[in-house]
């Protein structure tokens, strides 16, 4: 009998492009160290090349026993999501039911030569001729470390090959930086931040004022993840590709670690059923797969995903989730099913009136940018107390806040109704409600406690409840505008999406420290902190000030009011293919006027068509400074490239942006101001 060795096959999964070999020769992925030497390669040369099935050729021999294992490093930090591991024997003469009985996958995420990211700890046996998939959260790392024991072979496995592919996204984006207010991005990590100095680890190292800085990315990602909800009374979709519900309880997932102000493309779910394959997607065009429906407050990092059973209880079984966006990045996850499922299971006439078991999750809107989530431990009419998901418990004043939506309440209608609401609210508070025919409507009046899942609410002069269950969410009472003036500020947005707005005033190794707007002070983990933008200092964004003035008229009766950092529609800023964080989405005719105060020496931004305009647009922009045209483009197009703008404001007091009726009507008039900013001048 002629003795045989088995080959290992270990392919790395990644995100983005999936066909792209990240640890073979184009990216440089060098081996730093083996239990045995290399075929073909020293200790120091590059995996990649070999082909499966070419007997020795190029292939990694292991002794038989103990821990044998490979290091190897990429030229640069690739993301990874999983490794496929294949085992499969060079001869067809059978002799060992096994060739590896233990795999470990490792990763150094923080570069310091310890792997200390166990990402895969595969305790059992696998077999000769299987191919295993493993699925971990998305890490980021340069270097790696593969083990295994061999099992019972004559000449111990081999690898031949480590592929991977390289998230997409622009080069140099990831990682801690600095970018100050003219725009210079400073790659390096951030020291410290004490009496108002950052100091950044460049070589050497740059001390930076806060007032010369625009914003500050830590180099904490977020992690993308899915958890199983079940099938909880919502009904969005149904058997096959049309839209729309058919009775059947839909299948209820929650996605984490999305990326902020991200638009998404493309939903893929499969559900690893080796009985029933199920594929859903969100754009089902040209497939056979079902759709699925998602309901994701604009931007946000969380959302809920929703699809039809496949007809079978998925109970037990993993639901692989991959998310595109539409600058073409693609991440994965998963989720395993903990409850049992049914196609039998109908929609329930109205949600229940039993009082809550818990608090409630809800997200919170402050005035002034706050976004937070968590359990809501209290409403009272003046205090809320907020248990976050990240361990604090906060108690804020309701004045600060705008509104509260309950997660799971209603469908993506009510959703979209509360939002719209939360926009432009109402002289009064109004709740947003699902009736027991499912149909959203909304009450105004004045809201109380929440007490015994029951919210307290004054509806024309009489004294009544609303059951939490059918709450989709509470928008206070809008308070009067304030001037365009604001005193300057920082937004920490934290890796669970949370954003709080206030004074930065520490940093150090282990926290971040924050003065809030509503009063409170916070320490934060500093793992758990992703970016900070800074507000109105040297440099303020018109979309974070208030206009003195609003001038919108339609010309043919249908008006669209302008809208902060989104589109018309709701949906993430974008100007010629690329995404803008900070801007002014406007309808023809509009004016916005500013009141400057003659503070600022200069203003800057790009002007042009959002993309729904679908090339159709004509109009007259112009920039007026106390009604002196400074700016004026008297034909711009929707066809044409942006138009960048710097013009010189000292002394102005009133800054007005206008967008009036061109040749066209209003056919297509969606303008976006991107990135409207004013400079003050720098002080003598």
């Amino acid at each position: 009998m002629t003795p045989f060795s088995t080959v290992l096959l270990l392919a790395v999964a990644a995100l983005g492009q999936v066909n792209t070999d990240a640890f073979d020769v184009k990216q440089g992925a060098h081996v730093t160290g083996a239990s045995a030497t290399l075929d073909g390669f020293g200790p120091e040369g590059v995996i990649g090349g070999a082909t499966t099935g070419e007997g020795n050729a190029g292939v990694t021999i292991f002794k038989d026993g103990g821990v044998n294992f490979v290091e190897f490093k990429t030229t640069a930090p690739v993301l990874v999501d999983g490794v496929d591991l294949y085992v499969r024997a060079d001869d067809t003469t059978p002799m060992s039911p096994r060739s590896v009985d233990k795999f470990r996958f490792l990763a150094d995420k923080d570069g310091d030569g310890t792997f200390e990211a166990l990402l895969v700890d595969q305790a059992s046996p696998i077999n000769d001729g299987t191919s295993n998939k493993y699925r971990f959260n998305v890490v980021s790392a340069a270097a790696f470390r593969a083990e295994f024991i061999s099992g019972r072979s004559a000449m111990g496995p081999r690898i031949i090959e480590l592929d991977a592919a390289v998230a997409a996204g622009p080069a140099g984006a990831a990682g801690p930086a600095v970018v100050t207010i003219h725009d210079e991005r400073i790659a390096a990590p951030i020291k410290s931040l004490a009496d108002g100095k950052l100091v950044v680890g460049t070589d050497p190292e740059r001390e930076l004022a806060v007032d010369d800085v625009a914003s500050v990315d830590l180099g904490n990602e977020p992690t993308l993840s899915a958890e199983w909800v079940g099938q909880d009374n919502h009904d969005l979709t149904q058997v096959g590709g049309a839209a729309g519900g058919n009775g059947i309880q839909d299948l209820h997932a929650k996605l984490h670690g999305l990326a902020a102000g991200k638009a998404i493309k493309q939903i893929l779910v499969v559900a690893l059923n080796p009985q029933v394959r199920g594929v859903w997607r969100l754009d089902t065009t040209r497939t056979p797969n079902w759709r699925l429906a998602i309901d994701r407050p604009s931007g946000a990092t969380s959302a809920d995903i929703y699809y039809e059973n496949n007809g079978m209880d998925n109970f037990g079984f993993r639901h692989e989730v991959t998310i595109t966006y539409d600058d073409g990045t693609t991440f994965k996850t998963h989720c395993e099913v903990t409850t049992h499922t049914s196609n039998e299971l109908k929609i329930v006439a109205a949600p229940t009136a039993d009082a809550p078991s818990g608090p409630p999750d809800v997200t919170i809107y402050g005035r002034d940018k706050t976004v937070l989530r968590g359990k809501l431990v209290e409403l009272g009419e003046e205090t809320l107390v907020l248990a976050t998901r990240w361990g604090a418990e906060l108690k804020l004043p309701t004045v600060a806040l705008r509104g509260l939506a309950f997660e799971g309440v209603g469908s993506p209608t009510g959703r979209q109704q509360f939002e719209a609401k939360l926009a432009e609210p109402a002289a009064e508070d109004t709740a947003v409600v699902v009736g027991r025919d499912q149909a959203i409507s909304q009450v105004t009046g004045t809201a109380h406690s929440l007490m015994a899942g029951k919210l307290g609410f004054t509806f024309e002069g009489q004294d009544r409840s609303i059951n939490q269950a059918r709450l989709v969410g509470l928008v206070f009472a809008a308070q009067p505008r304030k001037g365009s003036q604001a005193a300057p500020y920082q937004l920490v947005t934290l890796l669970s999406g949370d954003v709080l707005a206030g004074t930065w005033t520490s940093l150090n190794d282990a926290e971040l420290t924050l003065d809030t707007t509503w009063g409170g002070k916070l320490a934060l983990a500093r793992a758990t902190v992703g970016k900070i933008a800074f507000r109105n200092g040297k440099v303020a964004y018109l979309s974070d000030l208030e206009p003195e003035t609003v001038e919108e008229v339609a010309y043919f009766g249908r008006l669209m009011n302008y809208r902060r950092d989104q589109a018309l529609d709701g949906s993430p800023l974008k100007l010629a293919n690329k995404p803008v964080a900070k801007g002014l989405a406007v309808h023809s005719r509009s004016v916005l006027t500013y009141a400057l105060a003659g503070e600022y020496q200069s203003f800057k931004c790009l002007v042009g068509f959002d993309e729904s305009a679908r090339g159709r647009g004509r109009v007259v922009c112009r920039v007026l400074g106390d009604g002196k045209e400074l700016f004026a483009e008297s034909d711009l197009k929707a066809t044409a490239e942006p138009k960048p703008i710097e013009v010189e404001i000292a002394g102005v007091k009133q800054l007005s942006l206008e967008v009036d009726f061109g040749a066209a009507e209003d056919t297509g008039d969606r303008v976006i101001w991107a990135e409207p900013r004013v400079f003050r001048a720098d002080k003598k």
